[in-house]
């Protein structure tokens, strides 16, 4: 008789969504495209600012782990804050300033307010707004009145007004779209809006590249990285005051 055998594996069970660490390195990939994005546009003052914050948030790591044994992805989540960071906060921002200031609320997050996993708080929230009460000069200001958020389209004022440039490759990439696909919808876009979408020239890099932060925020819900709690809260309260 012909003996059968069974393979067995040390991993018989399948999980429902990417471990921790998995989402840890999935969201770090999606950051590190939008710094290639800063190094293309040779955007080196906040190239030198997201260094500066994570090096911080790197250094209170270092300091946390002599204390308590982490397992290895707390480094990407250290990483992954410090780079949080330095993209919510302006480019000109001073560096000395960010490494300071991220230093020291890491540090208290850390030792006394648990860490990743037990925190209350969102730290990279707290060092934002903080920057922001130290150094109100170096974040951009609102360039939107009550006006023309009533009787305008912001983006398209701001556009006309010079506030977001437009690039020199947005006249043909707009003709193509409106002859091939809106004009048969019985629409059309202007000129400016393929720029907005690709780089704003903000100050504070987060909002820059928004074509990048759509797809990096497709790449992170396709890998169930994030719930849908957080944009449904959003767009909840959103729609309302858009209708009202």
């Amino acid at each position: 008789m012909d003996l059968q055998y069974k393979r067995i594996t040390l991993n018989p069970f399948k999980f429902l969504k990417p471990s921790v660490r998995t989402e840890s390195y999935i969201i770090l990939a999606t950051l590190l495209a939008q710094i290639a994005m800063l190094f293309a546009t040779k955007t080196y003052s906040a190239l030198i600012v997201i260094f500066s914050s994570v090096f911080a948030s790197c250094l209170v790591e270092l300091i946390h782990s002599h204390y308590v044994r982490k397992d290895f992805f707390t480094w990407s989540t250290a990483i992954i804050q410090g780079i949080l960071i330095g993209f919510l906060v302006p480019q000109s921002y001073p560096p000395f300033t960010i490494f300071l200031v991220t230093f020291a609320v890491l540090l208290v997050h850390a030792f006394i307010l648990g860490g990743h996993a037990n925190s209350w708080i969102n730290p990279v929230c707290i060092v934002v707004v903080i920057c922001w009460i130290l150094g109100m000069k170096f974040f951009p200001s609102f360039f939107i009145s009550a006006d023309t958020l009533q009787n305008k389209n912001p983006a398209l004022a701001l556009i006309q007004n010079g506030t977001f440039p437009t690039a020199g490759f947005d006249p043909k990439i707009t003709s193509f779209l409106n002859n091939n696909f809106f004009n048969k919808l019985g629409v059309s876009i202007p000129d400016g809006y393929i720029s907005l979408f690709w780089d704003t020239h903000s100050a504070i890099p987060a909002f820059r590249f928004n074509f990048l932060t759509l797809i990096s925020s497709i790449v992170l819900f396709s890998f169930d990285a994030y719930g849908l709690l957080v944009p449904i809260s959003f767009f909840f309260p959103y729609g309302i005051l858009v209708k009202a």
